[in-house]
């Protein structure tokens, strides 16, 4: 078991920095702790002059805070290259992009991921938006 002080300590020593993370406790120890960007995939494009890139169709704004793994080099949108598997959880704005809290590079064939809502189903297509 976790208590909530270690998870606050791995969170100060960098572990975890900058993930959002859900946490389950009784009596004050940590039952469960789980961590799950919001989305993970390859980067098809990068605008560093504007700070943003986009994976999987999802645009990813990046802030004078945004965290990045040790393995991105150097640790800010420089570091990122088109091709480049990444995890990137954080916020969104008002202009309904991502505002990352952290990036994290992926190893190559690592599992997809998008969260958000579905929009324009269409039950026959099976497409949505």
């Amino acid at each position: 078991m976790i208590s909530r002080h270690r998870v606050a300590a791995a969170r100060r020593s960098g572990r975890h920095r900058g993930w959002q993370c859900e946490l389950r406790w009784t009596t004050g120890t940590a039952t469960q702790v789980t961590s799950s960007g919001d989305v993970a995939g390859p980067i098809t494009q990068i605008d560093a002059v504007g700070g943003t890139f986009v994976v999987l169709g999802q645009t990813v704004r990046v802030s004078g805070s945004t965290l990045f793994d040790d393995n991105i080099q150097p640790a800010s949108i420089a570091g990122l290259q088109v091709g480049n598997i990444v995890e990137v959880s954080g916020f969104p704005n008002a202009a309904g992009e991502i505002v990352a809290s952290r990036i994290q590079q992926e190893a190559a064939g690592s599992a997809l991921e998008v969260k958000g809502i579905v929009q324009s189903l269409d039950m026959t297509a099976h497409t949505f938006t």
